[in-house]
């Protein structure tokens, strides 16, 4: 999950968690936290609570390639994070009749 924010070192994370008020941010943090934060809002939008395990779920869109979306997006950065963010805004057909939301039956553990 640390891959998301960039790849936080544990220590980081560690003095974030003992010393809230004293966290600064980075741009690129702030970035990945907003295409998140948009992406988990337009996975509850079309799905409702099913939306949560959308983003952990073997996926066989061409965007994935049957991979799961969380390891496309810590592979691909904040390209792949946008990617995705786009792909989920679009619904669960995509304006040009593709979908980035096919889902397989196989869920990852």
């Amino acid at each position: 999950m640390r891959g998301l924010f960039g790849g936080i070192a544990p220590s980081t994370l560690h003095a974030w968690r003992r010393s809230p008020d004293k966290r600064v941010l980075g741009q690129d943090t702030i970035t990945r936290i907003s295409i998140l934060v948009g992406i988990c809002k337009a996975l509850h939008t079309y799905f409702g609570d099913p939306g949560d395990s959308w983003i952990t779920t073997l996926n066989n869109s061409p965007l994935f390639g049957g991979a799961v979306p969380i390891d496309y997006m810590i592979h691909t950065g904040v390209i792949g994070m946008c990617e995705v963010r786009k792909c989920s805004t679009r619904g669960p057909r995509g304006t040009n009749g593709t979908s980035c939301t096919v889902v397989s039956k196989a869920v990852r553990s």
